[in-house]
């Protein structure tokens, strides 16, 4: 009897342990995925404004171009 309790408390110690390995995994993981969400919105803004950087400058050339046409 003793010796089924001393196992069923070493499985208990060892259940504890696995818990708090997949607490601390769960949360590295939640951290990149927060990383990776604030790497996706600085890129998509990075992107938006090389988008309208490029529009501005795809406009500033088509008035070039028509000022060069008409002389």
């Amino acid at each position: 009897m003793e010796n089924k309790i001393t196992y069923l408390q070493s499985v208990i110690s060892t259940l504890k342990d696995d818990s708090l390995l997949a607490d601390e995994k769960l949360k590295a993981l939640q951290e990149e995925v927060r990383l990776l969400w604030d790497a996706s919105r600085k890129n998509n803004f990075e992107l938006h404004v090389l988008e309208s950087e490029a529009q501005d400058t795809e406009d500033r050339v088509e008035a070039v171009n028509l000022k060069v046409e008409k002389v």
